[in-house]
This record gives structure tokens, C-alpha cells and sequence, in this order.
């Protein structure tokens, strides 16, 4: 189990590095993040190692194998 979750993981760090297939939500709170006024609540949005977490949970971007 452990290396599948690691493939998993692994695969959604690259999908969310595609900047061309990005998601309107994970492409807008990084332009958020990176404006001046930091409008994006850190509570609710945060970025860790390559993925990008709501609530404490793990955003898989639209990818229908990923969300699977």
C-alpha cells in the first residue's frame, strides 16, 4: 500500500506542476498566494511538498485516473 499512496502522491505533484491543464481554483489561490495583498486564508489553503492542500486535505486536480 505504501508505495502505491507514494506513486499517487507522486503523480499528483507533477499534474499540479502542468500550468497548462491547471484547474481554475488551484491556478487562481497560487496567483493569490503570490499577489501582494496574500488575500488566500493559509488556514484554509496550503502548499506542502509539491501538493497543494484544502482543509487539510490533499487537492487532486482533474485528472479522472487520480480521482479514481
Amino acid at each position: 500500500m505504501e508505495g502505491l499512496k507514494r506513486n499517487i502522491l507522486r503523480e499528483i505533484r507533477q499534474e499540479n506542476q502542468r500550468d497548462h491543464q491547471e484547474e481554475p481554483v488551484a491556478k487562481t489561490t497560487r496567483e493569490l498566494w503570490q499577489a501582494v495583498s496574500k488575500m488566500v486564508c493559509s488556514v484554509e489553503w496550503s502548499e506542502e511538498e509539491g501538493l497543494l492542500w484544502f482543509r487539510g486535505k490533499i487537492y487532486v486536480p482533474r485528472n479522472a485516473d487520480l480521482q479514481r
